[in-house]
């Protein structure tokens, strides 16, 4: 892949790529909640857990990942947030390397 960073001082514009983004990893069957006032965890389901609760705290887990921002350039100057896509190569989403072009694109 080539990509030419641009300089810090310029906005963020849709297609500039970040590098260790920490990517937050649960799952919404099994939430590891903690109780109020105790150091004990909980595994509950999102739906349960969310049902009379203004907020909670859970366990959850990150990992660094690389990428790209898929927000519009007249959105990302105006607003405080983006959105993100994380960039993953072709053999982890297929489990497969790309041969044929329309084999390729069929998957895509």
């Amino acid at each position: 892949m080539i990509y030419k960073f641009p300089p810090q001082s310029e906005p963020i514009r849709q297609g500039d790529i970040f590098i260790n983004i920490p990517k937050v990893e649960f799952d919404l069957e099994r939430l590891l909640v903690s109780e109020p006032e105790s150091s004990n965890l909980t595994s509950e389901e999102w739906l349960d857990v969310s049902k009379g609760r203004d907020a909670f705290s859970a366990l959850v887990s990150f990992r660094p990942v690389t990428a790209i921002v898929i927000t519009q350039n007249c959105d990302a100057v105006r607003n405080d947030d983006i959105a993100l896509c994380e960039i993953r190569t072709f053999n982890d989403i297929t489990g497969s390397t790309p041969n044929h072009p329309k084999g390729t694109m069929s998957k895509i």
